[in-house]
């Protein structure tokens, strides 16, 4: 057993000392009384809402007081005050004193747990003197186990002597400020996400430094649940380096992490070929996707129509048959398996121009006589020059190239013949589907004399 009057007199100044450097926050707690038939208690405040984080905590003064100079019996007396389970005393700190009147000896002030506390006292005498007093002074508790909370109380169940038995003398609550950090997700490059600060124990608001794992930065004035947004351009895991509740309180060991994973960029490249067809034909418009993502919602436009392709992947063709010239882009993309979506991370523009259809005629019927000639006219209404002509006169094909509206090409048949067109190609390499026109040469039989 350790003596508590000999180690209370002996560390004092040490106590003095200890109470300003441990003492982290009090709150006041309205002293109460408890008045029985021979004394008054004066409980100890300052046991309170404090820090649970090892560390003794100073109490006020406890005091005992006879409500007359003769309530206390003659005769000698143990008196035990015990902590609250999860609770122990400061072993080397404390001191019981007569603080008032002249009928108390204390015989003996010793710990003999680490959360009981026994003096042994002998009252001279019943009657006489003023009012006695004791009063404990300089004790300091911490919490040893979980939070909990509970009541100093005085402990005497054999004789009960002064109606001690089971008296409040002074609340203990000590609390752990415990703070966690959550809210591990994925999101898309440029956005932002919550980190959820769940916090208990203690007396809110409270302060949080938290990091990226390269700096630190601070939430002042928070509560539980309390969130703040984060935009990290890489994957990045944040954790909790401390909390500090409203009252200096700090959580030893706060926990969890939120790591959060920033998507693979989402981009497009747009690409057409050919590049330039005749009216009719088709073109292949190709799409190069990247992103966190097996398939994607693409958005392109031809400069005057949006057209969204849903569920296409990497690679993919898309055939279409253009009626006029336009340049076409794309204006969105999601990738599906992120949901991250881009309107800026976008290139190419192909053009693709679509050339008119040339439209041929063929013109110039006449009666020539027998090794006469004529010239048979092409029209062209439409389509590039210069053109490429076939014409036939039943049997046999000919060819005329890089002519040109109302070009003339001179036939000498021997037999009346009918000429039509074959094909016209031109300049672009357009045909014209369905050539017109027919020129028929009547040669005369020659006549003789």
């Amino acid at each position: 057993m350790k003596s508590l009057n000999v180690i209370f007199n002996n560390n004092r100044n040490k106590t003095q000392n200890s109470f300003l450097q441990l003492f982290l926050y009090v709150v006041l707690f309205l002293s109460t009384f408890s008045v029985f038939s021979q004394v008054t208690v004066t409980p100890a405040t300052g046991g309170t809402n404090i820090c649970g984080d090892g560390s003794f905590i100073p109490l006020s003064n406890i005091i005992v007081t006879e409500t007359t100079n003769s309530d206390f019996s003659a005769g000698t007396y143990d008196i035990d005050l015990v902590l609250p389970a999860g609770f122990e005393f400061n072993t080397a700190t404390g001191t019981i004193t007569v603080s008032n009147g002249n009928k108390i000896t204390i015989n003996t002030a010793a710990y003999i747990t680490t959360s009981t506390a026994r003096i042994n006292i002998t009252v001279s005498s019943a009657t006489g003197g003023p009012a006695d007093e004791l009063t404990y002074s300089g004790l300091e508790v911490r919490l040893t186990g979980a939070a909990t909370s509970g009541n100093i109380t005085f402990s005497d169940p054999g004789t009960n002597v002064f109606g001690l038995n089971g008296t409040n003398a002074g609340n203990l609550n000590f609390k752990n400020v415990e703070g966690i950090i959550s809210g591990t997700t994925s999101i898309c490059p440029g956005t932002s996400t919550l980190l959820t600060f769940n916090l208990t124990g203690g007396a809110a608001p409270y302060d949080v430094v938290y990091s990226d794992g390269t700096t630190n930065y601070t939430v002042n004035n928070i509560t539980d649940g309390s969130t703040v947004s984060v935009s990290p351009s890489t994957t990045t895991t944040y954790s909790l380096v401390s909390v500090t509740d409203d009252a200096g309180c700090i959580d030893q060991d706060p926990a969890g992490s939120a790591t959060i994973t920033i998507e693979s960029p989402v981009s497009g490249l747009l690409s057409a070929e050919p590049s330039a067809i005749c009216a009719g034909e088709s073109v292949d418009l190709s799409f190069t996707l990247s992103g966190s993502s097996t398939t994607y919602d693409v958005t392109y436009t031809d400069g005057t129509t949006p057209v969204t392709l849903t569920g296409i992947s990497n690679g993919h063709v898309e055939t279409i048959t253009p009626t006029a010239t336009a340049t076409y882009s794309l204006t969105s993309i999601t990738a599906n398996a992120s949901g991250c979506t881009t309107t800026s991370n976008l290139s190419g523009t192909p053009t693709v121009t679509v050339n008119p259809l040339p439209d041929g005629s063929l013109s110039g019927g006449a009666t020539v006589c027998v090794g006469g000639s004529t010239n048979l006219t092409f029209n062209f209404t439409a389509g590039t020059a210069p053109f490429d002509v076939v014409y036939t006169d039943g049997t046999t094909n000919f060819t005329a190239n890089n002519i040109t509206d109302g070009a003339t090409v001179s036939v000498s048949p021997s037999t009346t013949t009918t000429y039509t067109l074959v094909s016209v190609t031109d300049d672009n390499g357009c045909s014209d589907p369905t050539p017109t026109g027919s020129a028929t040469v009547t040669v005369s039989p020659q006549v003789s004399g």
